[in-house]
């Protein structure tokens, strides 16, 4: 999306391919809640904060380590932008409380 708003419409349509397998990849991975459980609170940092990005916050409760959550938090960001209702982009805000603390 952003590739095609600075000039660069072609490559961006190249990675759009990737951007598809990568999804349906994803959609494979097994549902994990019963198994480790549904998040329910917060984490202890919001992603907005430098204690969140700590490294002894990087590593949550099941061992995973958190690599993707500079992408989420970017795209987040970006999506975030698009939403003009306030009230509705403060509520979007708060989820990713909940959304990059899983990993």
């Amino acid at each position: 999306m952003e590739l095609a708003q600075y000039g660069y419409r072609e490559l961006a349509v190249k990675g759009l391919a990737a951007h598809h397998r990568h999804m349906r990849l994803w959609l494979r991975l097994p549902n994990t809640f019963e198994e480790l459980g549904q998040w329910k609170k917060p984490g202890k940092h919001h992603p907005y904060t430098p204690a969140y990005w700590q490294p002894e916050n990087l590593i949550n409760p099941h061992g995973f380590v958190a690599v993707h959550r500079i992408k989420t938090l970017y795209g987040c960001s970006e999506l975030l932008e698009l939403i003009k209702d306030e009230e509705k982009r403060k509520r979007a805000n708060a989820k990713m409380h909940f959304v990059v603390q899983r990993w």
